[in-house]
């Protein structure tokens, strides 16, 4: 038995039935019809895991040094029930998908919140491939179908948590770069302002005579002349490269995992 496309394989078993000890001379094997295929045994026999496709019967006569033996073959073609592996495998691991997906959504300042889910999905993906439920699949040597789903949907959580690293390290070096900006323009903004006060003209038309005034009030009415320098990449609502990051994979990674499950069925659904 091949388990390549397991769970939705289709397994052939073969009954023989042959005299050793009479040969054809004594006993001749036949079937009571003469039809290639035949549905008596399909309609009374019921397997809980699998359906029966369709039963072969034929006929043949294998010869040995004793003589030429007469032998009936029965050929049944079994194809397993796919509902209980997708209600206890598929369908939880396409959920943990979604919900890494859902963390797409979630403010990428609540940190906690996002590394979260994300460890909290690896961590569930993880548990499906390598331990619940592995007692009842078949042990063998080979990936199966089910396990490069399971690892499909591993890479999409696992891209998912790599993510918002990405995100995260764009969105604070940008929060570097604002806060250094903001600085640099508040000590713009008082180097033009104390080069305005110190100018002669400053308060010449408002009568004043700078050896009497107070100095708050030249700064005051100074200071009101002096451009304010502001944060261009806030003012203009300019969106940063996380909030690309974050928008592009909202839309992209459920279509990228729709693309991944169409590949799949289409390739192992109802394969000879």
């Amino acid at each position: 038995m091949e388990f390549y496309d397991f769970p939705m394989d289709h397994q052939k078993c073969n009954l023989i039935i042959m005299s050793y000890g009479h040969t054809t001379n004594e006993v001749l094997y036949k079937w009571l019809t003469n039809k290639s295929e035949t549905t008596v045994l399909k309609n009374e026999i019921v397997i809980p895991q699998f359906d029966i496709e369709k039963i072969e019967i034929s006929s043949n006569v294998r010869q040995f040094n004793a003589g030429e033996f007469s032998l009936l073959i029965l050929h049944i073609h079994f194809r397993r029930r796919i509902e209980f592996y997708l209600i206890h495998n598929y369908i939880p691991a396409i959920l943990v998908v979604v919900i890494s997906w859902l963390s797409f959504f979630v403010d990428r300042e609540c940190a906690p919140a996002r590394v979260g889910m994300g460890i909290t999905t690896i961590l569930t993906m993880s548990t499906l491939l390598i331990g619940v439920g592995r007692q009842d699949l078949p042990v063998v040597s080979y990936v199966k179908a089910l396990d490069w789903y399971y690892i499909g949907c591993f890479i999409f959580v696992f891209a998912a948590l790599c993510e918002f690293s990405i995100v995260n390290y764009f969105s604070t070096k940008h929060r570097l770069i604002s806060n250094k900006q903001r600085i640099n323009d508040a000590s713009l903004n008082m180097e033009k302002a104390k080069q305005e006060m110190q100018s002669p003209g400053c308060l010449d038309d408002y009568g004043f005579d700078f050896s009497i005034t107070d100095p708050e009030f030249q700064t005051s009415r100074c200071m009101d002349d002096v451009p304010e320098v502001k944060d261009e990449s806030r003012e203009n609502g300019t969106p940063q490269i996380s909030d690309k990051i974050e928008y592009l994979m909202r839309i992209l990674y459920p279509v990228l995992f729709f693309i991944f499950n169409l590949f799949y069925w289409f390739t192992y659904w109802d394969t000879e």
